[in-house]
């Protein structure tokens, strides 16, 4: 059996519901791997779903108010909005409750081991915490405490099992956990899945050239063109855009709303795995034309707004010159997708 641990960034990068943690539910649910979560890793990732999931509702009631500002008069406008801010607040009051129920529901399900902090291990993070060492960057770096008490939690499973994979992005502490001779470093779930017992389990040879190769993809476009409405659908939150040191300026709260289904090209399936006999997963990437909404001062929209080369829009401006913006750009988007097969496929009859 293989003894797995999840790193935060992990969790944060998949969620509990990716294609590939129904993966991973396939392989806990077959005996080939066990997690593990540290206790740590737990707190940080429900932590920053609720502060997240919070926000995002605060920041709905906040435009509820602007919306009741601008509708003076009693009507059926304004009494749907008091209606609908009043479940949304019902709603922020329940977001820690439901997040924890939900993770709590996800150990259930895939028989997570959570592995707690040992209160006498405190000495070994604080002797790295002075002295710079182990899963700290610096000297007395506070920021790199819960990673180091998660190290200890990893060196403590380590010692009463064979070996440990550990799916981890941060550099400094997955330099550490390199090594430890017990522990196995992966970067992603990807990489874990390329494990002989692990591989051999959910590949699929067949189905994988074909949902990979370049017939499929022709018709996949096709027919994310035809659907386009679902495209138009995606929202790119702030924090999941790369590279947006090329819109030239100091940007925040960079996001993308609907892309362009009518103009997708470079399609690319990799990574196509079985869940079960009928369902598989794998990753998808693709280009098309979008939107990128951005926030920065009146002076940098003037400097955008010189250049003939450049076609930059403003929403709004506040009193302080702090702007809303957007521009569209050539945008490459990556994710996963899910495929169900009814019956099976005979590949003969395949071209």
């Amino acid at each position: 059996m293989i003894n797995l641990v999840l790193d935060t960034n992990i969790l944060h990068q998949e969620g509990i519901d990716s294609g590939r943690m129904k993966v991973l539910r396939a392989l806990t649910d077959s005996g080939i791997v066990k997690v593990y979560i540290p206790e740590i890793v737990k707190r940080e990732f429900c932590t920053k779903r609720i502060s997240s999931v919070r926000e995002l509702l605060e920041k709905a009631l906040n435009n509820f108010k602007g919306a009741h500002k601008k509708i003076e008069s009693e009507c059926e406008i304004k009494a749907a909005l008091t209606s609908i801010e009043a479940k949304t607040r019902g709603v922020l009051d329940s977001v820690e409750s439901g997040i924890n129920e939900e993770f709590s529901g996800w150990e259930k399900a895939f028989g997570v081991e959570i592995l707690p902090f040992i209160p006498e291990d405190i000495s070994i993070v604080l002797d790295d915490y002075f002295n710079g060492s182990g899963a700290f960057k610096t000297i007395k770096n506070r920021d790199d405490i819960p990673d180091s008490m998660i190290h200890t939690s990893v060196c403590r499973l380590a010692d009463r099992v064979d070996q440990v994979c550990l799916v981890i992005k941060d550099g400094t502490f997955k330099k550490c956990m390199e090594k430890h001779p017990e522990v196995e470093v992966f970067e992603s779930l990807s990489d874990l899945f390329q494990l002989q017992p692990i591989s051999d389990h959910i590949s699929n040879e067949p189905l994988k050239t074909y949902f990979e190769g370049r017939n499929f993809t022709i018709l996949l476009r096709r027919y994310l063109v035809a659907q386009k409405e679902v495209i138009g659908d995606i929202y790119v939150p702030d924090g999941n855009i790369a590279n947006t040191d090329l819109i030239g300026i100091d940007v925040y709260n960079a996001e993308i709303n609907f892309p362009s289904g009518d103009c997708i090209r470079d399609v690319h399936i990799t990574n196509f795995y079985s869940i079960s006999k009928e369902v598989f997963t794998a990753e998808i990437s693709f280009i098309t034309s979008a939107p990128v909404h951005f926030i920065s001062d009146y002076g940098s929209y003037l400097e955008l707004e010189r250049d003939s080369a450049r076609d930059v829009d403003m929403d709004s401006m506040n009193g302080e010159g702090i702007c809303d913006l957007y521009e569209t750009y050539q945008a490459k988007f990556s994710g996963s997708i899910e495929f169900s097969l009814s019956e099976d496929l005979e590949f003969n009859r395949i071209a």
